[in-house]
């Protein structure tokens, strides 16, 4: 089908951009947002939202951490007749120059959260190596990706609460990702969860880097990452699904249940250097502390 993407030049199959070069369930095109106070260090955001065109879904997230509570709102659409547009319900993106700006929007919806923020970047985007991975002769990951920070301008609203964004206090990062990629499956009930192999990095440099953690923490299963209660990315919920809840993450049932990957803000020291960003971390079977742990996945 014709959309407004088929104006620019720049088509790379003999057919409408809404296809892609694979009829693979697994393609997908994902944007992803953390926002994080770097004065108050007491708070985070995260959103995204991706894109499924041969599951003609859209789906996106929106949650912030605040004060031992994570509030969380997810929602679903179906993709077509509107690929072109990044917006599921309440929740939008609004490309304003491309690789510079954009507007993130969670208009009024049954959550109580909401914000209205311009991104500005602060930093050209980083182009990360090409993700390629064959499993038993079949491609599992074919996946491109840029990185790029900025900073965030704007309002933010959750329950009881309402806070104005300024560029010289929220910061940001923001990764856009495309491809086929292996789904995250991190469910406890769920028989095909995801596991990971430790990763190590080498760039001949020396440098003695330090950081501190706050307690900032938003678990990326309240994103639907890893799947949560039945539903994970990428599933037909219908023309239009939302749902929302808020974690007491004191309770520990509640944090059982959320645990998995989550984005931790940290506090990074090199030199007289720093710097604020997040950290995603889990624990591997054999590490001596956090036994209790080591039956679940890495992540």
């Amino acid at each position: 089908m014709l959309t407004p993407w088929d104006e620019f030049l720049c088509h790379q199959l003999p057919t409408t951009l809404d296809h892609v070069f694979t009829s693979d369930p697994a393609w997908t095109e994902r944007v992803y947002i953390s926002l994080y106070n770097v004065a108050d260090k007491d708070m985070i955001l995260g959103c995204g939202v991706g894109q499924y065109p041969n599951k003609n879904v859209q789906d996106g997230f929106a949650t912030v951490w605040y004060q031992g509570k994570q509030y969380n709102f997810r929602a679903s659409r179906t993709l077509r007749p509107h690929p072109h547009e990044i917006k599921i319900g309440p929740l939008s993106i609004e490309i304003l120059e491309g690789l510079k700006r954009f507007h993130m929007v969670l208009a009024d919806n049954p959550s109580g959260m909401r914000f209205d923020i311009e991104w500005t970047a602060t930093m050209n985007p980083h182009e990360e190596e090409h993700d390629f991975r064959r499993s038993n002769g079949r491609v599992v990951q074919d996946t491109a990706r840029f990185d790029q920070v900025g900073r965030a301008r704007g309002t933010l609203q959750i329950p009881g609460t309402t806070v104005a964004l300024t560029e010289d206090t929220w910061w940001s990062h923001h990764d856009r990702s495309w491809g086929m990629r292996r789904p995250l499956r991190t469910e406890a009930t769920d028989t095909r969860r995801t596991t990971f192999a430790p990763f190590l990095f080498e760039n001949g440099e020396r440098r003695h880097v330090s950081f501190v953690t706050h307690p900032p923490r938003w678990h990326l299963k309240g994103g639907g990452y890893g799947g949560y209660r039945g539903w994970h990315h990428g599933d037909n919920k219908g023309q239009y699904y939302c749902e929302h809840e808020v974690w007491d993450l004191s309770d520990p049932t509640v944090l059982r249940e959320a645990s998995t990957l989550s984005d931790h803000l940290i506090e990074w020291r090199c030199g007289d250097d720093t710097g604020f960003g997040v950290m995603e971390y889990g624990v591997g079977s054999g590490y001596y502390k956090y036994t209790e742990v080591q039956h679940l996945p890495t992540f």
